[in-house]
């Protein structure tokens, strides 16, 4: 077994559903190929017993950006536990720096870290201001 699919596994195994794992999968693949394709729905239907048409639904809109601007795209989680703990906030925060395009997610499947977002090909979480500021600091 890959180191891929390893990570691809414990993705969903963490979810209570399969298919609470489908976005954070396209984001693991994304960030090992940076392509994504029919052979990727396929890995990623397969792995989450989720049909092909739902999980090319999933991404279609998940990889074409909304309003076709530039900038870094960052994704916030958006469902339940991460908007009780302040999502809604770190959005507004992020929302408000240069070149920072937020996407809302409906759930990356780490409720228990909330918030989370995922940028760069990892998911960080316990998204405090502060935290958001170390995060965007270091980078720039």
């Amino acid at each position: 077994m890959t180191d891929l699919e390893e990570r691809a596994r414990a993705l969903v195994a963490a979810c209570p559903a399969p298919a609470g794992a489908l976005h954070p999968l396209v984001d693991l693949v994304l960030a090992e190929g940076g392509v994504w394709d029919d052979e990727s729905a396929r890995w990623v239907a397969g792995l989450t017993g989720v049909s092909l048409a739902a999980v090319n639904g999933i991404t279609s809109s998940r990889l074409r950006p909304a309003d076709g601007g530039d900038g870094e795209v960052v994704k916030v989680c958006t469902g339940l536990s991460c908007r009780w703990m302040g999502a809604d906030a770190a959005c507004e925060r992020l929302a408000r720096l240069p070149r920072i395009r937020v996407v809302k997610v409906d759930c990356l499947g780490a409720c228990a870290a909330a918030p989370v977002m995922f940028r760069d090909g990892r998911l960080h979480d316990g998204l405090t201001p502060e935290r958001l500021e170390a995060l965007v600091a270091g980078d720039r």
